[in-house]
């Protein structure tokens, strides 16, 4: 006797870039990467993984492309130092790049689902 499990394949990974720049209260790119004394890199992850959801089930209620968002392909960020211009006193600028995989169903637009995502981050 054999049972056989089929488990849901995912198709069609888009990848988006999101790029932003943040100001902190003193904590440079390397200790908002290492978590060191604050928690911006898992509330940034968790910030964008959220609005993610809600754009794509937006998009579902509305008739527009399917896509899923999976806990276990998460958000990835890398963050950077830069002057700040003009410059602020105590501020530190960071230039945060973020990389965020969806699932699209099979036959969605690929493109389609990455402008989704990029349009409703700019709202």
């Amino acid at each position: 006797c054999f049972l056989i499990l089929i488990a849901p394949t995912r198709y069609g990974r888009v990848d988006t870039e999101i790029k932003y720049n943040i100001e902190t209260e003193g904590i440079r790119a390397r200790e908002i990467m290492s978590g060191e004394n604050n928690t911006i890199a898992s509330d940034l992850i968790f910030a964008t993984a959220t609005v993610v959801n809600k754009i794509l089930d937006d998009a579902e209620n509305d008739g527009g492309p399917i896509a899923t968002y999976y806990d276990d392909s998460p958000v990835i960020i890398q963050a950077f130092n830069f002057r700040c211009r003009p410059p602020k006193p105590g501020k530190v600028c960071i230039f945060i790049r973020s990389i965020v995989s969806v699932f699209a169903d099979r036959g969605e637009d690929l493109e389609e689902i990455r402008n989704l995502i990029l349009s409703g981050i700019e709202e």
